[in-house]
């Protein structure tokens, strides 16, 4: 039936409806070389989800029984779902991890705004404090801040969709709304995870290791220049400017960028699932923005990262757009380092690969060898991609 589907996809040659393929170790490799060949002919589905990973953190991590769990599908772009017996929210709502940080190094208040009006926890400016761990920690706090008014505002949100959008004829139609007498955005479904998607979180790992590696560690650059350096938005400050964007970045295999931006990640999804959304479930992490990622860097000042003002951040969990130089193994390796198993509300890593590469055998071969490498990454083995 997966063959089938994919050929019908393949005649037609339309982007919608949008197509998944699940994987797993027992996936044969002609069904992903099909994918592949699909992709060699201009389509950009099916996209590819682990098996691996999602069925073993629904079962193990959020006790959704087995049976259930191995019946999840995405929805819309790539949003997960148990059809029929969920309302996962879609998306409640989103957080930047680089706004924050933004805030951390301003006493809590926002850089466009210059009355200092303060909107976070007074931390104090970068320059005032002694140690990197206090300056992460003192990040990691602002996290838990805005969490936990994320979750209070998205609920009122949900409160407010639940009394007058309430979905009849799919409420209707999902398990457990009927017997529970609740609707849909009310929570009636069996599993209510709420979601919200993570903004920035590749330029605020790359800022977080430009301030370690040269204002604590190395101690090349001052703190009080680097702060004054990003509220200038680096103008006159060439330098500092490119002393920061010549660093490594997340996305390119460096053990230092990757373990720095997998607790990040570690931390601030945590800190999301301490919050149980207003349909009942607790929240789950999402990355995958699409526009979203421009959007959000209109309202970003410069940071230590090295963007100036309004530049673009990431719209998947991978990299920043053109910071990963090292090859798309490389890439790759960098998110396998991630913890993924809290980011089920629909997290997404975009791959781009050269055309002239799909066209021959050799290498669409390469590219199931790939995926098959990148997806065992999640099974609890250490290995690297090297295809």
């Amino acid at each position: 039936l997966s063959y089938i589907t994919l050929h019908i996809l393949r005649n037609f040659h339309n982007s919608h409806p949008r197509m998944t393929l699940r994987i797993s170790d027992k996936t044969p490799d002609t069904l992903i070389a099909l994918a592949v060949e699909l992709w060699s002919e201009g389509m950009s589905d099916p996209s590819v989800v682990s098996d691996t990973l999602v069925i073993d953190s629904f079962a193990n991590k959020y006790k959704v029984p087995i049976e259930d769990a191995r019946d999840y599908s995405c929805l819309g772009c790539q949003e997960i779902e148990i059809p029929g017996k969920s309302n996962f929210g879609c998306e409640d709502g989103a957080l930047s991890l680089i706004k924050i940080l933004e805030f951390t190094m301003n006493n809590g208040a926002n850089r466009f705004d210059e009355s200092g009006y303060q909107i976070g926890l007074a931390t104090g400016h970068l320059y005032d404090y002694k140690t990197y761990e206090e300056f992460e920690a003192a990040y990691f706090n602002q996290i838990a801040f805005f969490v936990k008014y994320w979750a209070e505002l998205s609920n009122i949100g949900a409160e407010v969709r639940a009394k007058n959008f309430s979905k009849l004829v799919k409420t209707v139609t999902t398990y457990d709304c009927v017997a529970k007498g609740k609707s849909l955005d009310a929570g009636g479904s069996r599993y209510n995870f709420g979601c919200v998607e993570t903004v920035g979180f590749a330029a605020a790992a790359d800022a977080l290791y430009a301030i370690k590696k040269l204002v604590f560690e190395d101690k090349v650059l001052d703190a009080k220049v680097l702060d004054a350096a990003m509220a200038a938005n680096f103008e006159g400050y060439d330098a500092v400017h490119r002393m920061v964007q010549n660093l490594p970045k997340f996305g390119n295999d460096v053990a230092e960028v990757d373990q720095l931006a997998s607790r990040l990640l570690d931390h601030f999804w945590a800190e999301c699932g301490k919050y149980v959304s207003f349909r009942g479930g607790v929240f789950l992490g999402a990355c995958s923005l699409l526009q979203g990622g421009i959007q959000y860097g209109y309202s970003t000042w410069a940071n230590a990262d090295g963007r100036v003002c309004g530049e673009p951040l990431g719209n998947t969990i991978g990299p920043v757009s053109g910071r990963d130089v090292n090859g798309l193994t490389a890439m790759l390796n960098s998110v396998a380092a991630l913890d993924l198993s809290r980011g089920l509300g629909g997290t997404t890593c975009n791959v781009r690969i050269s055309k002239d590469i799909t066209q021959g055998e050799e290498g669409r071969a390469a590219i199931v060898a790939l995926i098959k490498t990148y997806n065992g990454r999640h099974d609890g083995t250490d290995h690297n991609c090297e295809c």
